[in-house]
């Protein structure tokens, strides 16, 4: 089978060039005493091809980011190849601002080749061969690099493909498979983002194996990338995976290799466009699906086959409850639908695994007028620039502790000159002091400032 997904990880990591980067238990690190390091792999070769996204998995501390850059061997006659130059993923930290970087085919150094966010694009020729190089940097406390991806299409699964029926049935796998997970619903979130935001809660679900507890607006604002504004970015999501201590990469995957991994017990995100129109002009028909999208991020978390069907169960986040987020789709249909093929993959979490990426600051609330509170940090108060906190969430503090937290009723104030200001829909039972709240400002670079309005 024509290989199209290369992860490099553990011993394989250790095989590369440093420059004030090592090697140490599995993973890399800066050098002690050195604020700036690079790593470069050995080449891969590869059949040809036109398209790749990368993928890592790294956890950065506090001032600390890493920029995972690719380049490629591009076929020129029949042996002639030329390197391209480096194309970059972006600067990717846990807490500080993250940016793709997309370079249109009239200002890339290399005729025929563009970056888009996460897609490195071949329009003229094809290449043969890649090399990954990483790009450290600290204040303090070094980054851990622990995983490098790369995936590029199969040729013949490039375009959109046509259903071709269930897949010939693998015999060793069973006739059903199913590994529950959360469901979380993106139109319950803050309203913000809330219909933007199904590439992070496509992550939360898949994370959501985990003794970890977030909210999908942490995950979601954790991911953020400021040059495309927005949550989608496939290197970032699965990178985002990874800051929470799982192996995570982005891929474009086979039919086969999607059966396969659910059988095995591990849910994926697909990347699929949809109506729930079976005579839509220019998207493809999913009977069940909650509406209609050009680009969406969903769940697959199982499947389930008989003589004549195969159905998958998903748990589609543009499900207007929770509780109709779980659906099943037609194996036929869903071809049409999934784009691409692109699919995240989160598997294992690393055992002992301290996250980095979300530091959760106690603060408290002191009530200043009807419905408006100051934050302090001790007896100092806080204030917040207009626009760095992207989503104040309050919710019920009863609730909140026998529930995971994307399955609370949330509320959600606003962020003003003079302190944050309670929903007005909860603002009477404050007054009265009938329910307590937990509140939760979440920044855009990691930080949640948390605390009791009692």
């Amino acid at each position: 089978m024509e290989k199209n997904c290369w992860i490099l990880e553990k011993e394989e990591l250790a095989k590369g060039t440093f420059r004030h980067v090592r090697w140490e238990d599995g993973r890399l690190r800066l050098e002690e005493n050195q604020t700036e390091g690079e790593y470069q792999s050995p080449v891969f070769r590869a059949a040809p091809f036109r398209k790749a996204v990368a993928s890592w998995n790294a956890s950065t501390p506090e001032g600390s980011h890493v920029e995972i850059q690719l380049r490629v061997w591009i076929q020129n006659g029949e042996k002639e190849e030329k390197t391209s130059h480096w194309y970059s993923w972006g600067v990717w930290g846990a807490h500080t601002d993250r940016k793709s970087v997309s370079v249109s085919e009239e200002n890339a150094p290399d005729k025929g080749i563009s970056m888009d966010t996460d897609t490195l694009i071949l329009s003229e020729g094809e290449a043969v061969g890649f090399q990954w190089r990483a790009l450290f940097s600290r204040k303090d406390a070094s980054p851990f690099l622990y995983l490098l991806g790369v995936s590029v299409p199969k040729r013949e699964e490039e375009g959109e493909m046509a259903s071709t029926g269930p897949v010939p049935w693998p015999q060793h796998l069973p006739l059903n498979a199913k590994t529950p997970v959360t469901p979380c619903s993106q139109l319950l979130r803050d309203p913000v983002f809330a219909r933007v935001i199904c590439s992070a809660v496509t992550i939360q679900m898949l994370a959501g194996r985990g003794n970890d507890d977030f909210l999908p607006e942490e995950i979601a604002w954790c991911d953020y990338d400021s040059a495309m504004d927005g949550h989608g970015n496939w290197s970032f999501s699965t990178a985002m995976a990874g800051e929470l201590g799982y192996k995570a990469w982005a891929a474009y995957c086979s039919p086969e290799e999607l059966l396969e991994e659910l059988a095995s017990g591990y849910p994926v995100g697909a990347s699929v466009r949809y109506s729930n129109e079976p005579d839509h002009e220019k998207l493809p028909y999913l009977e069940n699906a909650p509406g209609n999208t050009p680009g969406h991020l969903l769940v697959l978390y199982g499947y389930e086959r008989n003589e004549k069907e195969l159905w998958l169960l998903a748990a589609d986040p543009y499900g207007e409850k929770n509780e109709t987020v779980c659906r099943r789709y037609r194996w036929e249909q869903f071809l049409k639908a999934w784009s691409g093929r692109m699919t995240y993959f989160v598997r294992e979490r690393k055992e002992g695994f301290i996250q980095k990426a979300i530091e959760r600051i106690p603060v408290s609330f002191r009530k200043t007028g009807e419905g408006l509170y100051v934050v302090y940090s001790g007896e100092k108060s806080l204030s917040f620039q207009e626009g760095e906190i992207g989503s104040c969430v309050f919710l019920p503090a009863e609730q909140a502790e026998k529930k995971k937290l994307s399955q609370y009723t949330a509320f959600y104030g606003a962020i003003t000159s003079e302190g944050i200001k309670a929903p007005e829909e909860i603002q009477s039972k404050m007054e009265k002091r009938e329910t307590a709240y937990r509140v939760m400002l979440v920044d855009h670079l990691g930080h949640t400032y948390e605390g009791y309005i009692e």
